[in-house]
């Protein structure tokens, strides 16, 4: 993984992006999604049926599986990546998240009650965020701190409340969001 997507992997951040385009792209009950955490990084999908029953998407902690697939969908193409040795896959552990540990769970759930185009905020002050963390303009920690209050002064302009989505408003929103989470830094 890159420096971007280890960061982002750390912080939980990667986490929250999976639970609010869940949301967004398959119209899945945000209530209903549960994130857990997986050592072994094996599982890399669930979904439970309500029958109770469940499909796990299982492979090597490798992305080409990923953008093989995202790809060729919906056929099933050769890639290079080899399959999973069930044989050599130690214990399947699975734990809680903490949102104590991880706000951004929180904030992200907060997004997703919130809905309009808050996602996109939540983005574009996560971009920056990791920028400045990057060049250790600001902490590990501020990241979340900075997406909180980006999204929180967009809401008090009433730039998010109930705007229509649409390509048009997301750029602009993305770009004035970034713009509040660099001034936000600069203070």
């Amino acid at each position: 993984m890159g420096k971007r997507i280890t960061i982002d992997s750390n912080s939980m951040f990667n986490k929250a992006m999976e639970l609010i385009e869940t949301k967004e792209f398959f119209q899945v009950d945000h209530k209903k999604i549960e994130v857990l955490i997986h050592p072994q990084s094996v599982v890399h999908a669930l979904v439970c049926f309500v029958d109770g029953g469940m499909l796990a998407h299982l492979s090597d902690h490798d992305m080409k599986h990923a953008i093989n697939y995202a790809l060729n969908w919906p056929a099933r193409r050769n890639s290079s990546v080899k399959s999973l040795d069930l044989t050599k896959v130690t214990p399947l552990n699975f734990e809680n998240v903490r949102e104590d540990i991880f706000p951004v769970l929180k904030l992200a759930r907060d997004v997703m009650d919130a809905g309009g185009l808050r996602g996109t905020v939540f983005n574009a002050a996560k971009e920056i965020a990791l920028d400045r963390f990057i060049s250790s303009e600001v902490g590990f920690l501020d990241m979340n701190l900075i997406v909180e209050k980006t999204l929180s002064e967009l809401e008090k302009q009433n730039f998010i409340l109930d705007v229509e989505q649409d390509l048009g408003n997301i750029v602009y929103l993305d770009s004035v969001a970034r713009k509040v989470a660099k001034n936000l830094i600069l203070k």
